[in-house]
Parts: structure tokens; C-alpha cells; sequence
């Protein structure tokens, strides 16, 4: 099953504006140094340019939870669609700033009031979009671009991000 929102390409300028939101999401962004990173993520998927043929690429199943904004939870039951896309888009005007009207629109449509639960729903779809771009869809990306490629959720206990390095560590 394909994430939600990886089909969308972030934009660089969406991508430069999570540098700069508030509520300390995204305090840096990869910076290409031609050693480390040697190209651009989108143009290293495309070409297939990885380091090893095998890869296996794990996500936790709420990794933006812990990056959004735990004051945005002031939804109610009883709002309407209307009301809670109102909510939502006045988020993403305040962490992606350079979005236009139409952008925005997009973003709003792909993850629908409908899709989250009613109460405290912005929050939910704020969850939603720290999540996809950042996390999600790369490790997604990736995995179904190489030779032999494995792709997973993390999915025990509360599985925010950073909730799995114990168990890979061998420190639990």
C-alpha cells in the first residue's frame, strides 16, 4: 500500500518553508555537499543511484505526532467539513507559508476532514502532513526504487518517531 500524499512532489519551496515554521518543526533540511549527499534526493531516486542494491526502510506509524503542535487540538465533534478545511488551511498558511490558495486547496483535498476523526481533526491532519513528506514518503521512495527494496511500519506501543531505536539498538 502506497502512502498517502507520496504521489504529490513536494515542491522546494515547500520543503525550504518547513525550515522556518514554528512550534521547532524541521529546524534544518538536507544541504546536497557533493561527499555525503552527492545529489538531490528526488534526482538520486529517479536514477537509481544508491550505495547498495539492498534496502530496507522502516517508518514509525506516528512519526509527526510528536512534531505538531499539541495546541491545535481544539476541534470538535460537531464542526462541519467546512469548518474543520477552515481550521486546516489556516495551518498550513502558518507552516507553509509560500503555498498559494490553489496549493493549499490540493493539500486540503488530499487529507479530507472525512478521513480523521471529528474531534480535535486539524491536529490529526497537521499529524498527517509533518509526517507524509518528511518522513514517510522518502523511506517509501526509496525502498520501491531499489534492486531489492522492503518497506514497513513500526507499529508497537505508542510508535512515535525515534520510539524503535531501543529495539534496534538491542538497549530494551
Amino acid at each position: 500500500m502506497r502512502p498517502m500524499f507520496c504521489h504529490i512532489k513536494p515542491s522546494k519551496v515547500c520543503v525550504e518553508t518547513y525550515a522556518y515554521s514554528r512550534y521547532g518543526i524541521w529546524v534544518y533540511v538536507p544541504v546536497v555537499d557533493g561527499t555525503f549527499l552527492t545529489g538531490l534526493y528526488s534526482e538520486m531516486i529517479a536514477a537509481k543511484k544508491f550505495n547498495t542494491p539492498n534496502i530496507l526502510s522502516l517508518n514509525n506509524y506516528n512519526e509527526g505526532l510528536i512534531f505538531t503542535n499539541p495546541n491545535l487540538r481544539t476541534d470538535n465533534a460537531d464542526q462541519s467539513d467546512g469548518e474543520l478545511d477552515a481550521a486546516f488551511d489556516a495551518y498550513i498558511q502558518k507552516v507553509l507559508p509560500n503555498l498559494n490558495a490553489s496549493q493549499r486547496q490540493s493539500v486540503i483535498q488530499e487529507y479530507p476532514a472525512s478521513d480523521f476523526p471529528r474531534a480535535n481533526n486539524t491536529f490529526s491532519r497537521a499529524d498527517a502532513i509533518n509526517s507524509m513528506p518528511i518522513f514517510v514518503c522518502p523511506g517509501y521512495n526509496m525502498a520501491m526504487s531499489a534492486v531489492n527494496g522492503w518497506y514497513g511500519y513500526y507499529v508497537a506501543g505508542d510508535a512515535v518517531h525515534a520510539a524503535d531505536l531501543a529495539l534496534y539498538s538491542g538497549e530494551q
